[in-house]
């Protein structure tokens, strides 16, 4: 699957819980993957989104090599945008952050420093980490 904003955006809507699987409230259901990211916190269907674990692996294979815990150790989210080959596949934050919201959930991604510590990185920007295998979270 080519990494696109389109792309990433079709997966995410189809991660995401449908009007029919909320109760009237419109809460999240208990066995959401609820997932924080730099802005945004989302609530993933488990089972559709473990159904797209292989498609979230290739996109995040297209990311540099620079943001892959076992060759890089992790890069800021700002270079998010750009292929292993250096094009750009999205010039807005949102769409990268929905790639690393489902990396996240699927335990392919994560951050670098908690938090509390991103207004000392370069920028005030989060460092982010890749794992190509799948790894639990760290």
């Amino acid at each position: 699957m080519e990494l696109t904003a389109d792309n990433v955006q079709a997966v995410v809507r189809d991660c995401l819980y449908r009007t029919a699987d909320l109760d009237d409230e419109r809460r999240p259901p208990e066995d959401a993957v609820m997932v924080q990211g730099v802005t945004a916190t989302f609530g993933f269907h488990p089972k559709r989104l473990e159904g797209h674990r292989a498609d979230v692996l290739d996109l995040l294979g297209q990311l540099p090599d620079s943001f892959r815990k076992d060759k890089g150790g992790g890069m800021s989210f700002l270079q998010m945008c750009n292929t292993h080959d250096g094009q750009q596949w999205t010039g807005l934050h949102r769409s990268m952050e929905d790639l690393l919201l489902l990396g996240i959930g699927l335990g392919l991604a994560g951050f670098c420093a908690p938090k509390a510590l991103w207004p000392m990185l370069p920028g005030g920007m989060p460092y982010v980490w890749i794992s190509a295998d799948g790894g639990p979270h760290e």
